[in-house]
């Protein structure tokens, strides 16, 4: 006699809960906020890594100048870090103008965009379906996923962040545009596009993702689609005709035809071409299931992967799997369109970071899922609703279940956060996940850095045995005996590090300023000036207004007694930074060096005004 009035108020609880669902306006996009901050707040205290960070922030020269016109006309006109990507890079300017090195407001920034992309996420789902409760869901799934984990707490993939922002922007805005054929929404789209691309080239397939919009949930194909009758009269039908649908996608099509150009230029020299191409097509369908694994059971997630070989039949099973699952889509699709939309949208999104093309040795990475898990998790949560409805399923059983998922997603997202707090704790945790050489170089650095010489010793020769032929394990290694200086046999010290360096700088093409820099101050400390000069050179053609390449070419040029040279150095360097003290006492002590201390005086006279605080600075720089 009591077990039913308790099942009438448990019924009339949740029948409550979920009418004050429907009706509020603000507590879903709230609810949606405080979890996600509730993840991820803690990693507002966290440092910068070194995987990617320190190009971004700490040696992205460009960066350090500030927010200011010349800044953002390089940032608008320059490829960077093998990335043309504007939006991204102005809002690294604006952040060290405010806030400088100090990592906590980076890290405050993903959040909020983390959070606004799962409250737009949740707004457009809710435009395009009309389903709030489904598109909370969906929605909060996005924001709570561990596999988005990366995306967030990684200060290097703000791209990812502000991409999406744009991304799900333009779509609200072309589902608008297709319900009420506003003109301006359709320019808003677009606009909204541009600001995707120029904040990362991922963006690329949203002219496949609107036509899935047209396909579901707005059923513009449905003539074209359905009985196969009228084909030929759909076709030409004014708005709502096929050849109308396609038109309106060229700009779309044409800007994501730029972008890819304009990527695959900027990222020639990172993309990696030893592994044959039937290889990487062979790894496809594995990268697509190992996707759906991690994003239905997000636990050993880790920031790199190695790419490995599997054995025939895994190839065979994962391909398999993919067309079961693409078969049961199209059999199903007028009875349940989601599941064919919400397959199509996570494969097509995945497409161009499915390493074909294949830039760096990772075979997978968590942060692109950020986009495609939003079809993987409509498909599932639609799907859900449906067997409810067809079961005739309570919510009394619904409820409880939904909410465990997403507890379990928010433990093991708040988990992973946890991994991020600094370079050793992330590379330690990728190592006990997947053992790789880009895992111990990475925690060998992190060590290097610290001058904890012992522990660096042995990541980086763990990563040796890993990887016999990694170059850039070979070149931090042979920097750690250089500066510990305990190799006595000199023709060894050079042979492990000068010849490393040199066949990293000229056989391998290298690219990075660091490098050749090292290349360069390797010749130095063997007093092999001629040589060092060259690379010198070599790496500031590379980046000709790096002011800390300058200023190490400078004081070489000094110690050598090359003052004429130097002061030409000197001047560039004055000419990018007018009134910086440092350069002006370095080319005022050129100066006294060939006898010009009127010049000299004058150096340091502008120096002393540039900085007061340098008191006696001129009688003890040059007194004759």
């Amino acid at each position: 006699m009591n077990s039913q009035p308790q099942n009438n108020h448990s019924g009339y609880f949740f029948g409550k809960l979920t009418e004050q669902l429907k009706k509020s306006v603000f507590l879903i996009p709230g609810l949606i906020a405080v979890l996600s901050f509730f993840i991820y707040a803690g990693s507002i205290n966290y440092d910068f890594v070194n995987y990617d960070d320190e190009m971004y922030i700490h040696k992205a020269d460009a960066i350090q100048h500030g927010f200011n016109l010349k800044s953002i006309s390089w940032a608008l006109t320059s490829v960077y870090f093998s990335n043309w990507h504007p939006v991204t890079t102005i809002s690294y300017l604006v952040d060290y103008t405010l806030f400088g090195e100090n990592p906590w407001w980076y890290h405050l920034e993903n959040i909020i965009l983390h959070i606004a992309n799962s409250i737009l996420l949740f707004l457009f789902l809710r435009l395009l379906t009309g389903a709030k409760i489904k598109s909370a869901i969906v929605a909060i799934i996005f924001s709570v996923h561990p596999i988005n984990v990366e995306s967030v707490a990684w200060v290097s993939e703000r791209k990812n962040l502000f991409s999406t922002f744009f991304w799900l922007s333009s779509l609200i805005f072309y589902v608008q545009y297709v319900r009420t054929m506003n003109s301006n929404k359709y320019y808003a789209a677009i606009f909204t596009f541009i600001l995707g691309i120029m904040s990362k080239p991922m963006i690329v397939t949203l002219p496949l993702t609107l036509m899935l919009l047209d396909y579901w949930p707005l059923n513009r194909f449905d003539g074209f689609l359905g009985n196969g009758r009228n084909i030929f009269e759909n076709f030409f039908k004014d708005k709502n005709g096929i050849l109308y649908i396609l038109l309106e996608k060229i700009p779309f099509f044409f800007l994501s035809a730029f972008s890819s150009i304009v990527t695959i230029s900027a990222q020639t020299d990172a993309i990696n071409t030893i592994i044959p191409l039937g290889t990487k097509l062979l790894n496809v369908p594995v990268s697509y299931c190992m996707y759906m694994l991690k994003t239905l059971w997000p636990i050993k997630l880790a920031v790199f992967y190695p790419y490995t070989l599997h054995p025939l039949y895994v190839y065979l099973l994962c391909l398999f799997t993919l067309i079961i699952l693409m078969a049961a889509g199209f059999l199903r699709r007028k009875k349940e369109p989601y599941l064919l939309f919400g397959l199509l949208w996570f494969l097509i999104v995945l497409l161009p970071v499915i390493q074909i093309i294949l830039a760096g040795s990772s075979s997978i990475a968590d942060r692109y899922m950020y986009v495609p898990i939003i079809g993987f998790a409509l498909a599932l949560v639609w799907l859900a609703g449906d067997i409810k409805n067809k079961l005739n399923v309570s919510s009394l059983v619904i409820a409880p279940f939904t909410g465990a998922v997403l507890v379990a997603l928010i433990v093991l997202a708040s988990i992973q956060v946890c991994f991020w707090k600094d370079s050793d704790t992330l590379f330690k945790h990728n190592i006990a996940i997947v053992d790789n050489v880009v895992a111990r170089n990475n925690l060998g650095a992190s060590f290097f850095l610290k001058k904890d010489y012992d522990k660096a010793l042995k990541e980086f020769n763990a990563g040796l045995k890993i990887s016999p032929d990694s170059l850039l394990i070979s070149v931090n290694l042979a920097a750690l005996h250089i500066v510990k200086n305990d190799v006595k046999d000199k023709n060894y010290k050079e042979s492990l590090y000068l010849t490393v360096l040199r066949k990293m700088a000229n056989d391998k093409g290298i690219d990075d300023v660091h490098y050749l820099r090292m290349v360069a101050s390797s010749y130095n400390k063997a007093k092999k000036n001629e040589q060092a000069f060259y690379y010198y050179v070599k790496a500031l053609q590379l980046e000709p207004n790096n002011k800390e390449t300058l200023k190490i070419i400078g004081d070489f040029l000094m110690s050598v007694g090359r003052y004429n040279e130097a002061i030409q150095i000197f001047d560039k360097e004055l000419y990018l930074s007018p009134n910086k003290k440092e350069f002006l006492i370095d080319k005022g002590k050129a100066l006294q060096n060939i006898g010009k201390c009127v010049e000299a005086i004058k150096c340091f006279t502008d120096a002393l005004h540039s900085d007061p605080k340098s008191s006696g600075l001129l009688s003890k720089q040059c007194q004759s």
